[in-house]
C-alpha cells in the first residue's frame, strides 16, 4: 500500500482520515503544520500529500510550494481538503500550486477513498465501508449530541 502524510492543524481531521485510510492498510504519516509537513515529506517521500489549506506557521499553500521546489518530491501528488474556502477559491488556489484534487469538508468516505484511489493512480474502486454499529451501551441521546457537536465544529 502506499505511504500517506496527513497535514491537519485539527486533530479530529487528522484522526478521521487516519482511520478511514488506515483501513486500506496505507502506511499513515501525520504533522499538525506545514513546516513539520515539509520536514516528513523530505525525509519520508509520501506517494500521496493530503492538507488541510488554511493553517497556522505555514499554510497549504506555502507548504506544497516549498515541497515543489525540492525535486526529490515536486511531483508527490496532493489532495486539499479544507473547509476553509470556498470550492472556487481553493481550486483557484490548488490550480496554482499544481494540484490537481480538492475535498471539502466534510467528505463522505467514499468519495475521500476514491479521490485517494485517483491521486495514486490505483483502477480498481474502494470498497465499502459498513456503518459501525453502535454499541448498546451508547446512550442514543448521548450519540446525537455528539452528533450535533461534530456538525458545529
Amino acid at each position: 500500500m502506499a505511504t500517506i502524510l496527513i497535514v491537519d492543524d485539527h486533530a479530529i481531521n487528522r484522526q478521521f482520515l487516519h482511520t478511514l485510510l488506515g483501513y486500506e492498510g496505507h502506511r499513515l504519516l501525520e504533522a499538525s503544520e506545514g513546516a513539520t509537513a515539509l520536514n516528513l515529506v523530505c525525509t519520508e517521500h509520501p506517494d500521496l500529500v493530503i492538507t488541510d489549506i488554511l493553517m497556522p506557521n505555514m499554510n497549504g499553500y506555502e507548504f506544497i510550494t516549498h515541497m515543489r521546489s525540492h525535486p526529490s518530491v515536486a511531483g508527490t501528488p496532493v489532495i486539499f481538503y479544507t473547509a476553509s474556502y470556498r470550492v472556487r477559491e481553493a481550486r483557484s488556489m490548488a490550480h496554482a500550486c499544481g494540484v490537481q484534487w480538492v475535498l471539502s469538508k466534510p467528505s463522505e468516505p467514499g468519495l475521500i477513498l476514491q479521490t485517494v484511489h485517483d491521486a495514486l493512480g490505483v483502477s480498481e474502486p474502494p470498497a465499502v465501508l459498513a456503518a459501525p454499529q453502535l454499541s448498546a451501551s451508547i446512550d442514543a441521546d448521548k450519540f446525537s449530541v455528539i452528533n450535533d457537536q461534530l456538525r458545529e465544529y
